[in-house]
């Protein structure tokens, strides 16, 4: 077993549902009997913090720190296929792993 790693991308204004099927013959990994894809990007906790005296924008009056929480996502394979949703204007950073992990 190897490393796949897809990042579809969606630049509409709205959700896109796509179905990936990739080509295991074509690919230098083994396909897992089960398998799912993690959104790894939207996986872990990120914060930041403004250095003093940072302003984004003259005037502007914004937090100078900020906390995102992650979210485990993952798309069950059914078959060969899986269907992801993309949100509006973003993108996933998908990695393929065994189900059940």
């Amino acid at each position: 077993l190897g490393w796949l790693v897809l990042a579809p991308m969606n630049n509409t204004d709205q959700d896109v549902t796509i179905k990936l099927r990739p080509n295991w013959r074509a690919l230098p990994v083994l396909a897992p009997a089960r398998w799912r894809l993690r959104d790894i990007y939207r996986a872990f906790d990120f914060s930041w913090t403004a250095p003093p005296g940072w302003m984004p924008n003259e005037g502007a009056i914004l937090p100078v720190r900020f906390n995102i929480l992650g979210k485990d996502e993952h798309f069950d394979a059914d078959g060969d296929v899986v269907t992801v949703t993309v949100p509006a204007r973003s993108f996933r950073l998908l990695l393929m792993e065994p189900a059940g992990n």
